[in-house]
């Protein structure tokens, strides 16, 4: 149906433009876009239009890879080769939908049909023998093969920031639905027509039980209530339960998990706008704290990652329902954006100390250059607004020369286990940490770029290094690479620390080392430092210096 009307829409638009609305990026469409590209009259337009709809999504426009596109493709060659027994291509089908527009779930879990027990309260006669009182009964009925889906982020959902649940299942779910509103009307009503009127909804429920349909559909979606399709239907035939449903938020979740991405896209371009509009106005500038730490580190496409960690100062008595953030690396001359991303960040956490501050982590890509980095924070709610800004030079860190990479500082280090990505984190040191993008993670570690290069007394300076094409041994496989890192003030070495190497041999041609190294800093009185990294590349005698300023209070 969908095509036949996209044949009636673009009239002449031949076969290649109507199998490219309707079947390479249906789910990445927002409305717009779909009349937009509908009303264009000649293929020159549509060339120009599809060109421009690759360029609005590409992560990175600063390399020849749209990566985005890249993904987007592999996902459906992945849809099609996973979901293609369901007599229907593959990316037609329900699963294969949401693993388009979302990527692949965070968790998975299978059940391939099984006999469920369920109780039901104060039955009749039709679900027990005549004349037997019974105050509850358990019922069994057959269950379908069914798949549990867990995101830890699903950038478009309306109702909830993390942690979603997707429940797929050879079920129909208005029939669930039905069942369910019956169950609920009745409750523990003494009512025994109300009850023998829900009993029997029951009994025909289990008696239709046929599962030889092939396609799997949504049954649930939303907050991580249910584990599997069995504890779900637990909820369905008891509503006193806590994990009761409830078929408007269900919905709600539904259309989130559905939703094109375009749509999405959209929204973000249109809180940018609002708040490069407040910016301007300079209305509320300054009203709402900003402070930004960035690093360089190699990236395997050769270009250069830059870890960011955002802090955001906070109203402790009353913390917003939500910020809006936005960072972007823009041309030095010129207003032409050539990478940023975008999230809202929930600070409220039920039992959570804020300490007037929330934290936010990622990473962004960039070819070697002179940029602005620009971070701008907006709560809309109270009207406050903050921007950050610094111009800075990329370096080149792809070079065939042994080197290595200008020292890090962290903040924050964590244990992989105690991070949970696209969720807020508490850190030790009790503030939330946000990230849902590519956080710093090495080995079993996630860093925290530090905002600035002061540090407590009572802090552990962590420091976080790359070391690019060692020298490999003749008959080794492993570098010989020696790495001294020193705390040194006026001149003079007042500390120093064992250096780990953290991620052995991380390049793919086995030319990136990185190190960390982290020291006490309740020993040595407040002032200025420098900390000093000598690497040296055994084989060969080269030799290079790292030296960065900080200050301890």
């Amino acid at each position: 149906m969908l095509t036949c009307l996209l044949l009636l829409t673009l009239g002449s638009a031949s076969t290649d433009y109507q199998l490219w609305l309707s079947e390479e990026v249906p789910y990445l469409l927002s409305a717009r876009e779909r009349d937009s590209f509908s009303a264009l009259q000649s293929d020159q337009e549509r060339n120009r239009f599809i060109e421009q709809f690759w360029k609005r999504r590409d992560p990175d426009p600063s390399t020849a890879v749209n990566e985005f596109r890249q993904e987007h493709f592999r996902r459906v060659r992945h849809a099609n080769q996973r979901f293609d027994r369901e007599g229907k291509p593959g990316w037609k089908t329900e699963r294969g939908r949401a693993y388009i527009i979302h990527g692949p779930p965070d968790q998975v879990s299978y059940s391939y049909g099984s006999h469920q027990k369920v109780f039901v309260r104060n039955p009749t006669d039709i679900l027990v023998q005549a004349g037997t009182a019974q105050p509850l009964v358990d019922i069994e009925f057959p269950t379908p093969a069914s798949e549990t889906w867990v995101y830890r982020s699903l950038p478009s959902t309306t109702t909830q920031r993390s942690h979603f649940t997707v429940i797929f299942a050879k079920m129909d779910p208005a029939e669930i639905s039905q069942l369910q509103k019956v169950i609920q009307q009745v409750g523990n009503d003494d009512d025994y027509i109300r009850r023998r009127s829900r009993d029997l909804a029951i009994k025909r429920f289990i008696s239709n039980r046929s599962y030889q349909r092939n396609d799997y559909k949504v049954v649930y979606a939303g907050e991580p209530r249910f584990l599997d399709l069995a504890s779900f239907m637990v909820g369905v035939f008891d509503p006193l339960q806590s994990q009761h449903i409830r078929q408007f938020d269900v919905q709600l979740a539904i259309a989130d998990l559905h939703r094109p991405s375009g749509e999405i896209l959209e929204e973000r371009e249109a809180r940018r706008r609002k708040m490069e509009e407040l910016v301007e106005g300079r209305v509320y500038f300054g009203a709402l704290p900003v402070e930004v730490g960035y690093g360089f580190l190699r990236s395997f496409s050769g270009h250069v990652n830059i870890p960011l960690h955002v802090r955001i100062g906070l109203d402790e008595q009353d913390p917003p329902e939500s910020v809006d953030l936005f960072a972007e690396l823009v041309e030095p001359e010129g207003d032409r954006i050539l990478a940023q991303f975008q999230d809202r960040i929930r600070p409220r956490l039920k039992g959570a100390d804020l300490e007037g501050q929330v934290s936010y982590q990622s990473r962004m890509g960039a070819a070697p250059g002179s940029y602005r980095l620009r971070v701008v924070a907006s709560d809309i709610a109270h009207q406050k607004i903050g921007m950050w800004e610094e111009q800075i030079l990329v370096p080149d860190l792809a070079g065939a020369e042994f080197g290595a990479s200008d020292p890090v500082f962290c903040d924050e280090v964590m244990e992989r286990g105690e991070f949970r990505e696209g969720a807020p984190t508490k850190t030790r040191r009790d503030w939330i940490l946000y990230s849902q993008q590519n956080p710093l993670r090495l080995d079993d570690w996630v860093f925290v770029p530090a905002t600035d290069n002061r540090f407590r007394r009572r802090q552990n300076l962590t420091t976080l290094l790359e070391v690019y094409n060692p020298t490999l041994p003749s008959g080794s496989n492993r570098p010989a690479v020696e790495v001294q890192a020193l705390l040194m003030q006026r001149g003079s070495a007042v500390a120093a620390t064992e250096v780990r190497n953290l991620e052995y041999l991380t390049g793919k041609d086995k030319d990136i080392i990185v190190y960390a190294f982290s020291v006490p800093l309740k020993t040595l009185d407040p002032g200025e430092y420098d900390l000093v990294v000598n690497v040296t590349d055994r084989p060969t005698g080269r030799q290079v210096e790292k030296r960065t300023p900080f200050r301890i209070y």
